[in-house]
């Protein structure tokens, strides 16, 4: 879609409060934007019902939608010509972009993609190996930026740079489910911190983690989703037994080793 966000207008009452001074004029922003708190809301429930429309009126069955993207599958060769842009398109996206003209929904040609592999929200998806990864140049720079943050000069960075570094981190545990354990110390040190700029000291336990998640990043090459619905309790080499409390966090335990772990709730 074109522009997303920008396309809903807002009320004119909530208008008063998108007044943008620039020298000696007011200008009004009279669209919802990103700056605003509930601007994805907002953006997100209208978008819910074009793809409810999609579904049940115009029976386009098997869409998915994430703000502004919306992809599904189509059966390789069912394409149908599409006038506005001159060309073929698998049938559910031309289909699509019809609804999509019938309500006034602009859209852009050059993000209408269709390929053997896509691209969905920073991931790469590939159908045939059934597996979500990350580009390679996205995952080599959060790797670098991981490593970099463990080098800081005087070990400590601001509230801000601990969050946006957990953001990302937090992200890529879409495509590596099994690395998510290592931000538990992370959220930890960042616990009961408000100010932005306020520095943070790292740890061994936070550089320990941090480091372990850089390592797997490099070396694992994403989600296989038919390989990850197939695992049993045989193909296990460690059994485990834990437990959770909102007092004392999260534990393990290894009969086999007769070794415990255990996690502080952040």
């Amino acid at each position: 879609l074109s522009q997303a966000y920008r396309r809903l207008p807002m009320h004119p009452l909530w208008q008063i409060r998108q007044v943008v001074t620039v020298g000696e004029e007011r200008h009004v922003d009279r669209c919802n934007n990103f700056g605003n708190r509930a601007g994805g809301k907002l953006w997100c429930t209208f978008m819910s019902l074009v793809l409810w429309i999609a579904i049940n009126i115009k029976a386009i069955l098997d869409l998915l939608g994430y703000v502004d993207d919306t992809f599904s599958w189509e059966f390789l060769g069912k394409v149908l010509f599409y006038p506005p842009y001159g060309q073929y398109y698998p049938t559910k996206q031309a289909l699509l972009l019809m609804l999509w003209d019938e309500i006034g929904l602009p859209h852009e040609k050059p993000k209408q993609e269709y390929t053997p592999n896509l691209t969905i929200i920073g991931f790469d998806v590939d159908p045939a190996l059934m597996r979500v990864t990350m580009p390679y140049e996205s995952k080599l720079q959060l790797v670098n930026a991981i490593r970099e943050f463990c080098k800081a000069r005087g070990r400590r960075h601001s509230l801000r740079e601990w969050q946006r570094l957990a953001g990302w981190i937090n992200w890529s545990f879409n495509a590596f489910l099994l690395l998510r354990p290592g931000l538990a110390n992370v959220y930890l040190k960042m616990s009961g911190k408000s100010h932005p700029n306020a520095p943070i000291h790292l740890n061994k336990a936070v550089v320990d983690d941090l480091a372990w998640i850089a390592d797997h990043l490099e070396s694992s090459d994403g989600i296989y989703m038919m390989k990850a619905l197939m695992w049993d309790c045989e193909d296990a080499d460690l059994h485990l037994l834990t437990d959770a409390a909102t007092s004392a966090g999260l534990a393990f335990w290894s009969p086999a080793r007769a070794e415990g772990f255990q996690a502080h709730r952040p």
